[in-house]
């Protein structure tokens, strides 16, 4: 018993490591490129760790600058997330802790893209600016919602079978007794501290960007239903070591440390 309650531990601790630090990377990415969409435009950024201020008048904005700068970070997430899926199923099959962070690389490049598309509709931030100069109607968004939802919820229903063979890096067996344990602490239990601890680490945050981060939920409901429909899953024989990854920890809290140092003062761009 005091074994796989160790194990449980460590499984929510690194799905919970790997949830966070993949977050901040492609964040990293998505406000950097954000950011420097709008030299092309001449127009000067400031870099928060809880959002993106562009210094300029409304007078300065243009159509074009506002597609352009307002389309590229949500594309660049999109794209990042498309390469972490990639990667994610190329190694599914085996045991290497690291594509847990990709998994979730996948959730968040997918959330940030879909979210930004669906939630900035209604409060009129990232893409919502794109969606005021179109003057987009309240039906579109309403179809725009429903759409993304869907879409979420599908992913998350396809996905169900590649993260119940994760468990193949602590286990030698994904056993229908096992599931519940395991879909608790790699997935669902990781999601909800992690949102907690961004949300608490990221404040004062808008309505937008909270909502953003609790979208990621969409992927997981599928989870709570899908789970016993798979028979046993024979992986190898091969024994587990589930030891805690400390240098993975701590380089997640240094990279948290810093960005939040460096981004409490801003980083100009332009």
């Amino acid at each position: 018993m005091y074994k796989i309650e160790k194990t449980s531990t460590i499984i929510l601790i690194h799905s919970t490591v790997f949830y966070i630090l993949s977050y901040l990377i492609i964040l990293i990415f998505f406000q950097l490129i954000t950011a420097i969409s709008g030299q092309f435009f001449d127009l000067p950024a400031l870099v928060r760790y809880n959002r993106l201020d562009f210094l300029v008048t409304t007078q300065a904005w243009t159509f074009d600058s506002i597609k352009l700068i307002f389309t590229s970070g949500v594309i660049t997430a999109l794209l990042l997330g498309l390469i972490c899926l990639v990667i994610f199923i190329k190694a599914s099959r085996f045991e290497g802790l690291l594509k847990i962070f990709f998994f979730w690389g996948f959730v968040h490049g997918l959330n940030m893209f879909i979210g930004s598309v669906v939630i900035g509709a209604f409060f009129y931030e990232g893409m919502g600016y794109v969606y005021a100069w179109m003057y987009v109607d309240d039906t579109l968004k309403m179809f725009l919602l429903f759409g993304g939802l869907v879409i979420m919820l599908g992913i998350g229903t396809w996905m169900v079978k590649p993260m119940l063979v994760s468990a193949n890096i602590y286990y030698n067996t994904g056993r229908a007794e096992n599931r519940r344990e395991f879909k608790r602490y790699q997935f669902i239990y990781p999601y909800i501290i992690s949102t907690i601890i961004l949300i608490l680490y990221r404040l004062p945050l808008s309505l937008y960007e909270t909502f953003i981060l609790i979208t990621p939920g969409f992927f997981l409901l599928p989870l709570l239903s899908s789970f016993h429909q798979y028979t046993i899953f024979f992986f190898d024989e091969k024994e587990r070591n589930n030891k805690l990854n400390i240098k993975v920890l701590i380089f997640t809290l240094v990279l948290m440390l810093i960005y939040r140092i460096i981004l409490g003062y801003g980083l100009r761009i332009g």
